[in-house]
C-alpha cells in the first residue's frame, strides 16, 4: 500500500496564523495631536509636511507644502516635493513645466518626443510578434520537468503557467502518487476559437463555456486557453491536471470523489511562498450552505452519481465540500478511509462501497458534516481577503466583502496586500454604483498600498494586475491621463500585457469629447483581442460605442459580455449597465455609466 499522503493536507490547513496579524496602528489620531501642537512657521509647517510623507498621508502632506510655500515663496525642498522645477528663475510645474522642455501631448499626458516615438516602435513590435503568433503553428514550447508545454501565448504569461502547475503537480503528486510517465503534452491556446478548432481535429467537440479539459487513452494531456486572467487559467490547469493524476493513479473512483479532489485543488492559491492548498473557494462554500438551508443536498445521491453525465453543476460545491470534511474533519479521523477509498481495486457500486469503507452510509454523515461546513470560516488575513474578493466578485455583496476586507486589514495593517484588497473592494463598488465619491476612495486605497508595496526590479503578474485596477480607478475619477500613464508604465515591464491595453483603450474613449481618441482606443482594444479574448473586452467595446453615440449597439455588446461571464461579477455590472442605458434610452431620469466621471441626463 502506498504510504498515507494525506497528512500534508491536514498540516496545511491547520499550519498557525500569519505573524504579520497585528492591531491597526491609529496614523490619524496621532496626525491630529501632531496637527494641533504645530506651529505656524516654516520650519513647523514643514516638519509637519515630512511627518504625514512618511505615514503615507500624501493629502495632508501636499496641503502643507502648500501652507509653505505660501509663507516662503522661493522653498526649493517644497516646490520639488510639489512637483515644480525651476526653470530661468521661474518656478514651474504641469503643463507649463512640459512646453518649456518641448515636451508633446500624448494621450493626455506630457512626454519626450523620443519617449512617444519608443512606444510606437513598442507597438509595432507588439503588432509584427502578435500576428506571426496568432496562427498556431507557429507556437513555440517551453519543456518542464514533467510537462511538454506549447503555446502561442506571450512568453511571460506561459512561464507563469509553467511555474504554477509544476507546484501543482509536485503536490499532487504527493498525495496521489502517480505512476512515472513520459512530460504530460499541454497545450495552452491564446485564443478560444483557436481551441475550439484544434480540439475539434482531436475528435473532441469544445463548446463555447469549456475553459479546457483532459484527456484520457493511448496518449493523454490537457488542453486550455489563456481566459484572459491568470487566476481563470490556472485554475483550469489545477482542476484539469488534478484529474490526469487520479486517473493515472487509481481505477477510476466515484465522480463526486474525482470531481471534489480535482475543486478542491483548483482553487489552491499560488502565492510567494509557493502553492498553498490550505485556501477555501469561498463562493462554493456559501453555495453549498444556500442548499443546505433548503434541505436540497441528499449525500446518498451525491455518491451515488455515476459518470460526468449526472454530475451537474450543483454537485460541485456538494463533492468538494464532502472532500474537504473527510480531510479535514476530527483532526483527520477519516484521511485513513479516504485514502482506502481511492485504492479499491474492485469497485461495485459506490454508496456500498462507501459504507464498506467508512464504516456507515453516506446520508449518516449529514448532521456532522453540515455542522463542520457551518463553522468552516475565514480566520487569518489571507482567509479574510480571499472571502472579501468571493463576495464582491461572485456575489456582488459589497457590504459582506467590505466587512472582510476591514478584518483583514486589521489583522496585517502594514500589508500591502491587506490595502489592496480594501482597495479593489471599493472599486467593484464603485463599479456598480457608478459612484466618483467611492471611485476617489478606491483610488486612494490603491495608492496606499502601492507605497506599501515592495519595490522589485521583475513584478510578478500579480502586481501589474493591482497596476491595472489601480489604473481603471484612475478611470473613474477622470484621471485619464494618469490612467494612461499607469497602463504605459505596465507595459514599460511587459509589453504584452493584455490588461494594459484594455486600459489604454477604456481610458481613450472615456474623460470628455476632447480628451478621447476612438480610433486609437479600437486599436489599443484590438491588441488586447490579439492577446486573448474576454468579457472585459467586450465590455470597453460596448464603453467605445457609448462614446460614439451607438446606444443599441452598446446594449448588445453589454448582454454579451454578460453573458461571457455569467457567474462573475461582470455578470452583475455589464447587466447593471445594461439596464440604466436602457433606462436612459426609454427616457428616465438615470444617470449614464461612463468612465471618466458620472454624467447626468442631456449633458453626454
Amino acid at each position: 500500500m502506498r504510504p498515507l499522503l494525506f497528512a500534508l493536507l491536514y498540516a496545511a490547513l491547520v499550519a498557525p496564523a500569519s505573524a504579520a496579524d497585528k492591531p491597526v496602528d491609529d496614523t490619524r489620531a496621532q496626525y491630529a495631536t501632531r496637527l494641533a501642537q504645530a506651529g505656524d512657521s516654516v520650519e513647523a509647517r514643514q516638519a509637519l509636511a515630512a511627518w504625514c510623507r512618511k505615514n503615507d498621508l500624501d493629502a495632508e502632506m501636499t496641503k502643507h507644502l502648500e501652507e509653505v510655500i505660501a509663507l516662503k515663496s522661493d522653498h526649493g525642498e517644497a516646490r520639488r516635493l510639489l512637483g515644480y522645477e525651476k526653470v530661468k528663475g521661474q518656478w514651474l510645474r504641469g503643463e507649463e513645466l512640459a512646453k518649456s522642455k518641448g515636451w508633446v501631448a500624448y494621450h493626455g499626458r506630457w512626454m519626450p518626443p523620443r519617449e512617444v516615438g519608443r512606444i510606437e516602435q513598442r507597438k509595432k513590435r507588439f503588432r509584427e510578434v502578435s500576428r506571426q503568433r496568432s496562427d498556431w503553428a507557429n507556437a513555440w514550447e517551453l519543456k518542464t520537468e514533467h510537462f511538454k508545454i506549447k503555446s502561442n501565448c506571450p512568453a511571460p504569461i506561459v512561464q507563469e503557467l509553467a511555474k504554477s502547475i509544476e507546484d501543482c503537480h509536485a503536490k499532487i503528486s504527493q498525495i496521489f502518487k502517480p505512476r512515472k510517465s513520459q512530460p504530460i503534452p499541454l497545450e495552452i491556446f491564446a485564443k478560444q476559437d483557436q481551441f475550439v478548432r484544434e480540439s475539434r481535429k482531436a475528435g473532441i467537440p469544445a463548446g463555447p463555456g469549456m475553459l479546457g479539459y483532459f484527456y484520457w487513452g493511448s496518449e493523454s494531456g490537457i488542453r486550455c486557453y489563456y481566459a484572459g486572467s491568470l487566476e481563470r487559467t490556472l485554475g483550469t490547469l489545477f482542476h484539469e491536471c488534478t484529474h490526469l493524476i487520479i486517473r493515472s493513479s487509481y481505477n477510476e473512483p466515484p465522480i463526486w470523489s474525482n470531481e471534489g479532489m480535482a475543486v478542491f485543488f483548483e482553487f489552491a492559491r499560488v502565492t510567494d511562498a509557493g502553492f498553498d492548498i490550505k485556501s477555501v473557494p469561498y463562493d462554493r462554500l456559501w453555495h453549498l450552505r444556500d442548499m443546505l438551508k433548503e434541505d436540497k443536498v441528499d449525500l446518498g445521491e451525491l455518491v451515488g452519481l455515476r459518470g460526468s453525465f449526472e454530475y451537474s453543476v450543483e454537485y460541485y460545491p456538494q463533492g468538494w465540500g464532502l472532500i474537504h470534511f473527510l480531510l479535514y474533519s476530527n483532526n483527520g479521523k477519516y484521511l485513513g478511509a479516504l485514502q482506502k477509498y481511492y485504492e479499491l481495486k474492485v469497485r461495485k457500486d459506490p454508496v456500498a462501497d462507501f459504507k464498506a469503507v467508512f464504516g456507515t452510509a453516506p446520508a449518516d454523515f449529514k448532521a456532522e458534516w453540515e455542522a463542520y461546513i457551518a463553522k468552516l470560516e475565514p480566520a487569518n488575513a489571507e482567509e479574510l481577503m480571499a472571502a472579501a474578493l468571493a463576495a464582491v466578485d461572485y456575489r456582488a455583496e459589497v457590504e459582506l466583502a467590505k466587512g472582510y476586507a476591514a478584518q483583514a486589514k486589521a489583522k496585517a495593517p502594514t500589508d500591502w496586500r491587506t490595502l489592496a484588497c480594501e482597495a479593489r473592494v471599493l472599486l467593484r463598488q464603485a463599479e456598480l454604483d457608478n459612484d466618483g465619491e467611492i471611485a476617489a476612495q478606491a483610488l486612494a486605497a490603491f495608492d496606499a498600498a502601492f507605497e506599501k508595496r515592495p519595490k522589485s526590479k521583475k513584478p510578478t503578474m500579480r502586481e501589474l494586475q493591482f497596476d491595472y485596477e489601480r489604473g481603471l480607478a484612475c478611470v473613474y475619477t477622470g484621471e485619464i491621463a494618469r490612467a494612461v500613464s499607469s497602463a504605459e508604465d505596465i507595459l514599460e515591464k511587459d509589453d504584452f500585457n493584455a490588461p494594459a491595453y484594455r486600459l489604454l483603450a477604456l481610458a481613450l474613449c472615456s474623460g470628455d469629447a476632447q480628451s478621447r481618441d476612438l480610433a486609437e482606443a479600437k486599436e489599443d482594444l484590438a491588441l488586447a483581442e490579439d492577446l486573448g479574448p474576454g468579457h472585459e473586452n467586450t465590455w470597453v467595446k460596448a464603453r467605445i460605442a457609448v462614446a460614439e453615440g451607438k446606444a443599441d449597439e452598446a446594449q448588445k455588446l453589454l448582454v454579451q459580455a454578460a453573458s461571457e461571464d455569467r457567474f462573475g461579477f461582470g455578470g452583475f455590472l455589464y447587466r447593471r449597465e445594461a439596464m440604466r442605458l436602457r433606462a436612459r434610452n426609454a427616457g428616465d431620469d438615470v444617470e449614464i455609466i461612463v468612465p471618466g466621471g458620472i454624467v447626468p441626463p442631456g449633458e453626454e
